[in-house]
């Protein structure tokens, strides 16, 4: 991942998050690595075998999150992580961010 620039980890889901600058992009877990993915870059990855990250909650159920597992190969090769990163990180800048709503202060 060299090639990107400065990637920086975060603990997350309490494991890895990788970040470029404040951009999330992918996730280790359980020693599966994850590209954050939706729309076509989900499908591709889905269409290459990869599987979504599906968190357990408390209460049993599972929530589907925009992550989906790597093509292995790229686990051995440093080129093709770095295509596949970097190609999880143009999806993610095409993508529109969502603002939160302001908050709102209450009064007495």
């Amino acid at each position: 991942m060299a090639g990107l620039g400065k990637v920086t980890t975060k603990r997350m889901f309490g494991e890895m998050g990788l970040y470029l600058g404040p951009q999330i992009f992918a996730l280790i877990i359980d020693d599966e690595f994850y590209l954050k993915a939706t729309g076509s870059l989900a499908d591709e990855l889905n269409a290459l075998g990869g599987k979504q990250f599906t968190p357990g909650n408390p209460d049993g159920r599972h929530i589907a999150m925009p992550y989906w597992t790597a093509p292995i190969s790229c686990l051995d090769d440093p080129a093709e992580m770095e295509t596949w990163c970097r190609k999880a990180l143009i999806a993610l800048a095409a993508t529109p961010v969502k603002k939160k709503p302001a908050r709102t202060q209450r009064t007495k």
